[in-house]
């Protein structure tokens, strides 16, 4: 080592030094020359509210995710009960049409009857039909 940065070495620990002992100087002129007792530090408090706020974070993430659960979950229901309603919309069209095709045959079926009853009296048959049809429309 050079002579040079011996000195430049020395020269630095002199300035720290001597900064530090201003501090010092003016931190016990500030209090009057007393001695200033620092303020504890109570770690395990510390420590404490954090284990605290890292439960009470996992806590918010396990709900999270179980309402994510449950939301697939009742997103599951709705689409079965959208299956089983189209299924249902399905089964009443069917239903229907056969309703209506048994109310057609019906009708044509009690039509021939009484337009052959009224035949029977000696009416003509475009009479009977047309008596017929307008006291028993078509469904």
């Amino acid at each position: 080592m050079k002579m040079t940065q011996l000195i430049s070495m020395l020269a630095l620990v002199t300035f720290a030094a001597g900064a530090q002992a201003q501090i010092l100087y003016e931190v016990a002129n500030s209090t009057g020359g007393q001695q200033v007792a620092g303020v504890g530090i109570d770690q395990a408090a510390i420590y404490g509210g954090i284990n605290d706020a890292r439960g009470r974070a996992q806590n918010a993430q396990g709900m999270a995710e179980w309402a994510g659960q449950t939301a697939q979950s009742a997103s599951q229901v709705a689409a079965t009960a959208q299956g089983t309603a189209s299924y249902a919309v399905g089964r009443a069209a069917d239903a229907r049409a056969r309703a209506d095709y048994t109310a057609q045959y019906n009708w044509g079926y009690t039509r021939a009857a009484a337009i052959s009853a009224c035949m029977a009296t000696g009416a003509s048959p475009a009479y009977c039909a047309v008596v017929n049809d307008s006291t028993f429309p078509p469904p």
